[in-house]
């Protein structure tokens, strides 16, 4: 992994692993089943709040949920154990300002659930029922959940929940937890 330094701010070659790792480091107790929803939802809540998507890649409607295929494949070994990794520089200096506030918020309001319920929460959202449209539950596939379908859905939760600023993403992490409990 390259890093590189511009005069304005460090730009990483792969800036989805950098996030990953904070994830992991910040976390603690992350499984990687955990970490795809995490990254989802903070792609999601990033768009919503700050008008841009946090990293380029696209996720995957998988049977279980919302997954970064190269993440995936990256982690994929811990299966459903929490992931340990070393991380040789200090990622807290690198992941910076809103970057920062919208991970922080994302790990403290859903990392703290575990990876099935994770997926059970985006089994509701429209992005993953939208890409998955035609499919059975079961059926494996490799679509793409629309950025125009994440960017829609994160704005309307904004919106619906009125939120001022990121603290406010609780509510509704309580809300789809309290929706998948019910079931």
């Amino acid at each position: 992994m390259e890093i590189k330094e511009t005069t304005s701010e460090c730009s990483i070659e792969n800036e989805i692993e950098i996030i990953a790792e904070y994830i992991i480091a910040i976390g603690k107790e992350i499984t990687p089943l955990a970490l795809q929803k995490i990254l989802y939802y903070a792609q999601g809540f990033y768009q919503a709040f700050f008008g841009k998507f946090l990293f380029e890649e696209d996720c995957q409607a998988w049977v279980h949920g919302s997954v970064y295929v190269d993440i995936y494949e990256k982690y994929k070994d811990f299966k459903s154990a929490n992931i340990f990794i070393d991380i040789d520089y200090d990622i807290e200096d690198i992941i910076v300002d809103e970057k920062k506030e919208i991970l922080d918020a994302i790990i403290k309001y859903f990392g703290y659930y575990n990876g099935k319920a994770l997926e059970k929460m985006t089994h509701y959202e429209t992005p993953w029922i939208n890409a998955r449209r035609g499919l059975l539950s079961t059926e494996n596939s490799n679509s793409v959940i629309n950025k125009k379908d994440i960017k829609e859905y994160f704005e309307k939760i904004k919106d619906k929940y009125d939120m001022l600023n990121v603290l406010d993403i609780k509510n509704y992490s309580d809300d789809q937890f309290k929706r998948v409990i019910e079931i």
